[in-house]
């Protein structure tokens, strides 16, 4: 089968060999008319400029596996040249752009497909099932075949109960316990519902955590909780928290700050963050004198090591990409705990950590199953009636 591309497929394609695994056997075809647009747009600033840089240095980098036309053309729009040449070259459509397909089909009698590997969705690090109350109070119930570190949940409507197991391969399972954290600076924090009480024994008995979840849903404030209580109790020797600080989507910027790079930092998201949940920057400052706590960029980290004895943090860790995450990891000597949290489906702060570049999404895929890690993501929010609300806007 023959595929011609629309520009927009070629701008948000981020994983070519993935592209070409998916089309594996078919021809995939280029418009001369499709290169101008992308080097017409390579010039703009922000996201659709480095989308198209991107594509130009993607094809070029595999000219070899594409297939290029340059049919006289009697259209003047771009997307109307590239139905005219799926039409000349008996080809089918890939866009990602309604108009075209609507025009494809009626006005040229094309098939139009669709292809966006930006739409990224994650697994939950759980599955939930639902029995009977014979089943639930008897356990005689089927326990599905899970990966290594994924959280069974089942609930039953009847007895309004559930019970949490953990799994550790090959059809074994260990029940999960509801367990309080706490410490002095932020008390004690008790799991609100079945999905913190994965998230908390995942914090307390994994070597690596990655807990996801909307605004609000309490990943912060779990992760910190525990990390404050295993350096305040001398479990764990110090916090190492990496920062990449990036501005909010959409804000302005306010210009350079200030002082040392370690000032600069807690001028930054990451000293609101820490302020807030420990209430005020003088228990943050006190901890960092005390040597229990070290914030560093992650533009600095090549060549830093994580201790066995301590526990590297990244916070907003969605707005990393897949090299930032590798190679924070890579800091982490054996013993150290490893805790990654954030929001990869809505709280994106830049294009370029968007879809297959994003390194939280691709940490989950990778260490599904391995022994010493466990992903949960939180779906609950609790910070108010109103953050609720605003997940509709």
């Amino acid at each position: 089968m023959r595929y011609v591309l629309d520009t927009n497929i070629l701008m948000s394609t981020e994983n070519y060999e993935k592209l070409f695994k998916d089309y594996e056997g078919h021809e995939l075809v280029i418009g001369a008319n499709v290169i101008e647009e992308l080097d017409n747009i390579k010039t703009r600033e922000g996201a659709s400029g480095y989308q198209a840089r991107r594509a130009i240095k993607a094809i070029r980098k595999h000219y070899d596996k594409f297939t290029y036309v340059n049919n006289g053309l009697k259209a003047e729009k771009v997307d109307n040249q590239i139905l005219e040449q799926a039409a000349a070259n008996d080809a089918i459509v890939l866009t990602n752009d309604v108009n075209v397909q609507l025009k494809g089909k009626a006005f040229y009698g094309l098939d139009v497909d669709f292809y966006n590997q930006q739409k990224k969705t994650i697994k939950f690090g759980y599955t939930n099932l639902e029995v009977s109350a014979d089943l639930y109070e008897q356990e005689t119930y089927m326990k599905p075949i899970l990966p290594y570190g994924m959280y069974l949940i089942v609930h039953c409507k009847e007895l309004n109960a559930s019970r949490v197991f953990k799994s550790y391969g090959d059809g074994e399972y260990v029940e999960v316990l509801p367990q309080n954290i706490g410490n002095y600076i932020l008390g004690t924090f008790s799991p609100r519902d079945v999905y913190q009480i994965c998230a908390i024994d995942s914090l307390v008995d994994d070597d690596f955590t990655i807990i996801t979840g909307k605004a609000g849903t309490g990943k912060t404030l779990l992760s910190l909780t525990y990390a404050l209580r295993e350096i305040i109790s001398e479990k764990r020797r110090k916090l190492i928290i990496f920062v990449n600080p990036v501005k909010t989507r959409g804000a302005e910027v306010l210009g350079f700050y200030t002082g040392s790079r370690t000032e600069k930092l807690i001028q930054n998201s990451i000293g609101a963050i820490l302020s807030s949940k420990l209430g005020g920057l003088e228990v943050v400052e006190d901890l960092m004198e005390k040597d229990r706590l070290e914030i560093l960029p992650i533009s600095d980290i090549r060549g830093f090591e994580v201790g066995q004895d301590d526990i590297m943090y990244i916070t907003e860790a969605q707005n990393l990409n897949i090299e930032l995450i590798k190679l924070a990891i890579q800091r982490c000597a054996e013993g150290a705990k490893i805790i990654l949290e954030g929001d990869p489906t809505t709280q994106v702060d830049h294009f370029s950590f968007e879809g297959e570049g994003n390194g939280l999404v691709r940490a989950i895929e990778v260490f599904e199953g391995y022994e010493g890690f466990s992903h949960v993501n939180l779906p609950n929010i609790y910070r108010s009636a109103m953050a609720d609300r605003a997940e509709l806007m």
